[in-house]
């Protein structure tokens, strides 16, 4: 078999976002589902544009139905990370390819991870919605443009 070239001796481990604001892009958005109770959700990676070799950030928007518990928290969550990435989105839903190259400067915090005390889990600290858009009075509401 012949010899591979590569440059393998140029490998190094990427690190761990530090905390603190940072400007993060969005490079993937897939549908996927929650194999501990089935649920759907939308998988974001991101990758971190202000820092060399970090880890991309993975960030998860819950799926609802609007019968489960938490419910109105998971749609928070989708529209604070919507009008903090200024993605677009309806009054009924959102197309998961408006995510991808979506940017925002975003507060990025670490919390433990019992299993790996090494290796925190890194979370986004998205801001509150704007008191104009709290209501739903749709300032910010980017609508998709008809075909």
């Amino acid at each position: 078999m012949p010899f591979v070239k590569q440059a393998i001796s140029k490998a190094k481990e990427s690190t761990i976002c530090p905390e603190g604001l940072h400007d993060l892009r969005c490079v993937k958005a897939e549908l996927c589902r929650n194999k501990a109770d089935n649920r759907d959700m939308v998988k974001i990676v991101l990758v971190v544009d202000d820092e060399d070799d970090c880890q991309p950030i993975v960030h998860y928007l819950n799926m609802t139905d609007g019968k489960e518990e938490y419910a109105g928290l998971h749609l928070l969550g989708q529209k604070r990370f919507f009008v903090c990435f200024n993605v677009k989105f309806e009054d009924d839903g959102f197309d998961p390819d408006d995510i991808v190259e979506a940017t925002a400067n975003v507060m990025v915090r670490h919390t433990p991870n019992n299993d790996d005390v090494e290796r925190p889990f890194t979370r986004l600290d998205l801001p509150p919605i704007p008191d104009e858009d709290a209501d739903d009075g749709g300032s910010t509401k980017r609508r998709r443009k008809a075909a």
